[in-house]
């Protein structure tokens, strides 16, 4: 209230010892700040360097694996193809073996029918009966000569199985007449009563005449063999066209399927008859012919006894058109 100024004088030293002290605080909470810092970024880099030899040992230890797994795929390959070679030459054998044993079973046929004209050429003095004889034998002959040929594509390089036998417009009626040249003789001694039902017009379709003859000569002497323990023989060939489609049905009187399928009966080597009587080959090859035309093979157990079995195949026009 007295207007006075007051003057109040002290020593300046903890003023600056406290400054230094903040200060020195302060240095000190920043070194080790970057310590840490530093220490942190150092850990970073040698985890990282770490991990970069590492990823280089794995790599070089993938390429060694590479390499040798490269040096075996070569050696494999190696060993590939030498097998590829010797199973060429295992495949030809078992290929010639498969093929040499349906051309033995179906040699049969003609040769049995050669030997049946033969014998009755001996006790024939016609000279028209023997001409007639010597132009049966002539085809026999080439039916075997075309059974022959089989083999003979066989040896040819690139065989693949199939015979490229070209195709002709062949009437059905041609093909039983055919067939039952080589069939009379068994069938007359087999004491058999044959039917033949067939249409007035021709029955087309597209084939080879021969190859079609043998499934129905095949067919035939199933049926003759199933009725060696009958007592009534009989053997209908039916010939029609139904739905478009050529039908040769061969029916007889035996035992029927019994308790085969058609599917156990087309296995190779699987034969009804007794030992030595049979090589079970027949329907095998008649299937796989019948396939090559484009047709199937039924066959079914007649309620009233004896066994159905039916080729049927595409009319000639349908296999054109298509």
């Amino acid at each position: 209230k007295l207007g006075w100024t007051l003057h109040f004088l002290t020593d300046e030293s903890p003023i600056w010892q406290r400054s230094m002290m903040v200060v020195i605080v302060i240095a000190i909470i920043t070194s080790v700040l970057l310590t840490i810092a530093l220490f942190l970024r150092s850990e970073r880099i040698r985890i990282a360097l770490q991990a970069s030899q590492a990823d280089s040992r794995q790599l070089r230890a993938t390429n060694a694996k590479l390499a040798r797994e490269i040096e075996e795929r070569r050696m494999a390959e190696q060993r590939l193809e030498r097998a590829r070679s010797e199973l060429a030459r295992a495949s030809k054998l078992a290929a010639l073996g498969q093929l040499s044993a349906p051309v033995t079973h179906e040699l049969g046929q003609p040769i049995a029918a050669m030997r049946n004209y033969l014998a009755a050429a001996e006790f024939d003095d016609d000279p028209n009966g023997r001409r007639d004889r010597l132009n049966r034998l002539n085809g026999l002959v080439t039916r075997i000569e075309s059974i022959f040929n089989q083999l003979k594509f066989f040896a040819k390089p690139g065989f693949s199985g199939s015979t490229d036998e070209r195709l002709d417009e062949i009437d059905l009626r041609d093909v039983w007449t055919g067939a039952q040249e080589l069939l009379d003789v068994d069938i007359q001694n087999a004491g058999i009563e044959l039917t033949l039902t067939q249409p007035n017009r021709p029955v087309l379709v597209r084939g080879n005449h021969l190859r079609l003859e043998q499934v129905l000569i095949n067919l035939v002497r199933n049926a003759i063999a199933a009725m060696d323990s009958t007592n009534h023989r009989a053997i209908h060939i039916g010939i029609d066209i139904k739905g478009g489609r050529a039908l040769l049905s061969v029916a007889d009187s035996g035992q029927g399927l019994g308790d085969y399928s058609l599917e156990q009966l087309q296995e190779p080597f699987l034969t009804t008859r007794a030992s030595g009587e049979g090589m079970g080959l027949g329907l095998a090859i008649s299937t796989e012919i019948i396939k090559e035309h484009d047709g199937r093979l039924t066959a079914q157990s007649q309620p009233e006894g004896g066994a159905l079995f039916a080729m049927d195949l595409p009319l000639a026009e349908q296999k054109e058109a298509a």
